[in-house]
């Protein structure tokens, strides 16, 4: 993503600040950098930068079909009809300002300047974290419509359905009767049993044409409670398999990314969770080759410096666009939802005695 510039747009100010404003500019711009590398929304969602207000993704991938005679197609599965959804992404301002007034300056209170105008670098990198996993946060609970932060939060995908639901149905009219509904919202807790279960569940994920995916799950989205804690680490980092009475090797070692929410947690059990916190699994790769999940940036983020001769006073105000969309909703599924589908779980090898355990 880009990062977090400052434009001095009037002269002015050059005059009045001399070289303090470009002081300000280079400590800021090091802060911009060092605050960036503190959240992770790519993780989450695909980011893109475009100037335009929709973004579209494919209702069906579909496959390929045989060719005859000069490269004919002898039956098409490609096909040409509309299968775009319109993700209807209205630029959302995004901002807050810092007024320095001139007798700050005058009585060289610099170190309380920097503090004040530093701290809105911090403040938009969080910005944009709290949304995203609010919105993950919403479409768990399948809340739509409800405002954070005064913007809607907007948890449909391409099947006009929550992103996570046990129904899913084709996004394209004319197969939504013959496509079988499908659920990626899971009851099955944060155990390796249940990580398999729902990365097995992923990989026979179908399009809106009925084909299959292969989705093929590799990060894993966690909240930052104790528990979660403790069950993602005892299943990717442990040699053997945390479920099973007999030392088996862990396969599932090493295999996913593991990402720990940051404000997921405790916005949910604001939001009336109870239990055990659930988990998402995602398919990074089609995330980012499907536009499965969109955070797009309109225009370059950028503190503008302005002066207020009526206020006496100098102003940084924060200028930044941007919006994020759920789109094909395959590329994740849901673990520890009750509402969610039960899957079956590989049983739990029992020890056998005529066998001498491993020291």
């Amino acid at each position: 993503m880009a990062g977090l510039a400052m434009r001095v747009s009037d002269p002015a100010l050059a005059s009045l600040w001399g070289h303090k404003v470009d002081s300000i500019r280079t400590v800021f711009a090091m802060q911009s950098s060092d605050d960036e590398q503190t959240i992770f929304p790519e993780k989450l969602f695909k980011e893109i930068n475009q100037y335009d207000t929709s973004v579209i993704g494919l209702g069906a991938i579909g496959s390929y079909g045989t060719l005859e005679g000069h490269g004919e197609m002898s039956k098409p599965t490609m096909t040409d009809r509309s299968v775009y959804k319109d993700l209807e992404l209205f630029t959302q301002d995004w901002g807050r300002q810092v007024v320095i007034s001139d007798k700050l300056f005058r009585n060289r209170e610099f170190a309380k300047i920097e503090s004040q105008v530093l701290n809105l670098s911090p403040m938009y990198y969080t910005t944009i974290q709290q949304y995203v996993e609010e919105l993950y946060v919403r479409a768990i609970m399948g809340t739509n419509g409800g405002v954070w932060n005064n913007v809607e939060m907007n948890i449909l995908a391409n099947d006009k359905l929550p992103q996570f639901s046990t129904a899913h149905v084709s996004p394209l009219p004319e197969k939504s009767a013959f496509v079988p509904t499908q659920s990626n919202m899971f009851t099955n807790a944060l155990t390796s049993k249940g990580v398999a279960a729902v990365r097995s569940a992923m990989s026979r994920f179908r399009d809106g044409d009925d084909t299959l995916l292969g989705v093929a799950g590799d990060t894993l989205l966690i909240c930052d409670d104790p528990l979660s804690q403790t069950n993602a680490y005892a299943i990717l980092g442990t040699a053997t398999d945390p479920d099973q009475i007999v030392k088996r090797y862990n396969f599932l070692r090493g295999g996913y990314d593991l990402v720990s929410l940051k404000y997921a947690g405790a916005r949910l059990q604001q939001l009336g969770w109870t239990g055990p916190l659930p988990w998402v699994m995602i398919d990074s790769q089609l995330l980012n080759r499907a536009l499965a999940a969109v955070l797009v940036h309109f225009s370059e983020a950028y503190v503008d410096v302005l002066r207020d001769e009526e206020v006496k006073a100098t102003k940084f105000i924060p200028r930044a666009e941007f919006a994020a969309r759920f789109n094909i909703w395959q590329y994740a599924a849901v673990g520890g939802c009750p509402s969610g589908t039960t899957l079956d779980e590989a049983p739990i090898v029992p020890i056998d005695v005529n066998v001498i355990p491993e020291p």
